[in-house]
């Protein structure tokens, strides 16, 4: 495996994968209308990982 991204994860999620390997992505849902994954996305920007909505 060459890189490795993360599909709808919690913030808590994305720390402990981190601390097994590197995560470049995190893709979760996140729209106008839905924005349960902010603590995510935060988190994400905060480390340099990419995010996709």
């Amino acid at each position: 495996m060459r890189y490795i991204g993360l599909s709808e994860a919690s913030a808590a999620e994305l720390e402990q994968v981190r601390e097994t390997a590197p995560i470049v992505s995190v893709r979760n849902r996140y729209d106008i209308t839905d924005r349960q994954s902010e603590s995510v996305l935060d988190r994400a920007e905060r480390l340099g990982i990419a995010w996709l909505p």
